[in-house]
Parts: structure tokens; C-alpha cells; sequence
């Protein structure tokens, strides 16, 4: 049976946003607009047929989207895959597309593994063992290798940003290892980052005082 998702237009500050909303299994004859943000420059996202998995699409420029994916129910979450159609592209325009879920996911260096042992089970036992932390296989929702060699960084995405932040708090515990793990970021973040530390390396030289970053976590 055909699988009918339908996503709504909203904004979060000048972001435009279009957020899952529900779907309906047969399909409905009753469809929207595919063109909720009408405007000439901004693409626009599809997701509503069988298997579509596109949740949300957030613009930041007319070339540059960040965009948020559901992981297949039937598998082990061990794999991303990308299905929903692109329309309204310029000719000889290059866009940029990023996932949006990266915020709950780290990047492993230094793993001397072979990809087929690379499981979650292994992951979870392995931090465990660096970090001192409890994790178990349940809080690994996709394990992927960035690479089709052996000792390929992993990317993990954990099932919850608070699991990202209780890993990387832990990371100090790596100094003097040849293992290590950053947060995967997406360009506008790590942009963001640019601009905090810039603020901060001026706030040190212009006080004697100590300077810190301090970011407010998402609700999410």
C-alpha cells in the first residue's frame, strides 16, 4: 500500500521550515501544495510517496539546506539512506545539502578495526572501556565507516543528543591515546563555532578574566 507523507510549512527566526506532519497509508486524493514557500530561488522538497523519508528541510541561503532524515523501522539502524525528489534546481547552481541530525552523532579516529568488526556492540564496549562511561547497544541508533578501508574514521549516531554530550564530556580521559572522537557538526555550526571563537579570543585579550564558551543544549 502506498504511503502518503505530508509536511507543512513553518519558521523558526528567517529559518523556513518544512516539519513532517503526518501521513496517511493509501495514499488520499486530498494532497497539498508541494509549494508551501513560494519563491522562486528556494527548491522544493518531496517526501510524500512510498518510503519517503525526508522529515523536515530548513533553508539557510537559496543554496544551502540542512535537512532531517528518519532511519528506516525495519533494519538495525545500522545505515542512512536518502529518499525524496529535489524540484525547482537552477541550471549551472551548486547547492549544499547537509543532514540535520548530526548533532547527536561523534566521529571515531584511530579505530584499528576491520569494517565487518566494526559492530555496535563493539563501539559500546570500546568507549566504555576508554571513557569509563555506560553505554549499551541501545543507544546507537546508525553506526557508518567513512571509508572502504581499514582503520576508516566511524560516525556514530547515538538515539539521543544527551548520549552525544555525556560521550564528549568524558573525552579529557583520551589525552596520551591514539584514539580520538569529535562531534560531528554541520557547516552552519561549525561556522558558528568560527564566529564564538573569534568573540572569545578578542574577550582574552581585552580582560584579564576567563573566558569560556558556554552553548545552551537543544530541548531535543
Amino acid at each position: 500500500a502506498a504511503l502518503t507523507v505530508y509536511c507543512n510549512c513553518s519558521f523558526k527566526g528567517n529559518d523556513k521550515m518544512l516539519k513532517f506532519n503526518r501521513s496517511s497509508i493509501g495514499g488520499s486524493k486530498y494532497l497539498l501544495s508541494t509549494n508551501l514557500c513560494p519563491e522562486e530561488d528556494t527548491l522544493k522538497f518531496e517526501s510524500r510517496f512510498e518510503s519517503g523519508n525526508l522529515a523536515r528541510a530548513i533553508m539557510i541561503s537559496p543554496n544551502f539546506y540542512e535537512l532531517q532524515l528518519r532511519p528506516d523501522l525495519y533494519t538495525n539502524r545500522h545505515m542512512q539512506w536518502f529518499y525524496f525528489k529535489i524540484t525547482n534546481t537552477k541550471k549551472g547552481r551548486l547547492y549544499r545539502i547537509e543532514q540535520q541530525n548530526k548533532k547527536n552523532n561523534i566521529v571515531i579516529f584511530g579505530i584499528k578495526k576491520s569494517r565487518s568488526d566494526i559492530t555496535p556492540q563493539y563501539i559500546c564496549q570500546k568507549l566504555n572501556e576508554l571513557l569509563d562511561i555506560e553505554l549499551n547497544e541501545l543507544d546507537i541508533s546508525n553506526l557508518y565507516s567513512l571509508g572502504n578501508v581499514e582503520n576508516s574514521p566511524i560516525k556514530v549516531e547515538f538515539a539521543s543528543y544527551i548520549k552525544t554530550i555525556y560521550t564528549l564530556k568524558h573525552c579529557n580521559k583520551l589525552k596520551g591515546k591514539n584514539i580520538t572522537i569529535a562531534h560531528d557538526l554541520t557547516l552552519n555550526q561549525r561556522q558558528e563555532n568560527q564566529i564564538l571563537r573569534k568573540h572569545l579570543n578578542l574577550a582574552k585579550k581585552n580582560t584579564n578574566n576567563i573566558c569560556h564558551i558556554r552553548k545552551k543544549p537543544p530541548l531535543c
